[in-house]
């Protein structure tokens, strides 16, 4: 009977070394992809971080940072597609998004921002690069209104957005849908409280004067407020 019982306890402490080795090898095995990406990363890290923080950046080390976005992508989500994204915009506007460069990262960028929003769709900037990049390459309104739209509704109070936003809505404003126009205007009324220097500024900029005070009429003090700086200039 002790035998039995000996036996037993050695086959329970074998089974339970056996699963501990292949949950072992489990977690080593879903980790790895992660690892690998985080070294193949880690040449373009620093260059990201200058990028992030408005930094300038030369035009390889631009390069440097893609390729190594572009090599990991596949390991990681939808989050570094957007990276690379953004990498590219950076790009296209060294080229000032002209000549084969700038039209080439332009349309590399459309299509990992559409990838990357499609895992993760709640990145109100990653849709308005991709709304701009959509205009950049041409595209009419119809075409990107709706990567706009999904920029209010990802993060409507984005204070950093404000402006990008109202300035690609100004310069196709009478093409936008009905929808689109109104959600500019709820934007307009935010950026007026929190931002009225930079939004006037961005108006007269965009002669776009009069879609602002439309967009005031709800407040009679703002529309009040922005007319007399319209008679102040």
């Amino acid at each position: 009977m002790a035998g039995r019982q000996g036996f037993t306890r050695r086959l329970f402490s074998s089974w339970e070394s056996g699963v501990a080795i292949i949950f072992g090898l489990v977690t080593v095995g879903l980790a790895m992809p992660r690892l690998v990406a985080a070294v193949i990363l880690l040449p373009g890290d620093a260059i990201v971080w200058e990028i992030r923080h408005g930094l300038p950046v030369a035009a390889e080390e631009l390069g440097i940072a893609a390729d190594t976005r572009r090599t990991a992508r596949r390991l990681s989500d939808g989050k570094l597609e957007l990276e690379l994204g953004r990498i590219l915009l950076r790009i296209g506007r060294t080229r000032e998004f002209t000549g084969s460069d700038g039209s080439t990262a332009l349309d590399e960028a459309e299509v990992v921002l559409r990838d990357g929003l499609a895992a993760s769709p709640a990145d109100a900037y990653a849709w308005i690069r991709l709304a701009r990049t959509k205009a950049l390459l041409g595209e009419p309104p119809e075409r990107f209104a709706g990567a706009l739209e999904m920029s209010y509704l990802a993060g409507r109070h984005e204070p950093l957005l404000y402006l990008p936003r109202l300035s690609l809505a100004f310069g196709y404003w009478d093409r936008l849908d009905d929808e689109t126009r109104r959600m500019s205007e709820w934007q307009i009324r935010q950026a007026w409280k929190e931002m009225p220097d930079e939004l006037f500024e961005l108006a007269t900029t965009h002669r776009a004067t009069v879609i602002v005070a439309r967009a005031l009429r709800r407040s009679p003090d703002d529309l009040q407020a922005f007319r007399n700086r319209l008679r102040g200039m």
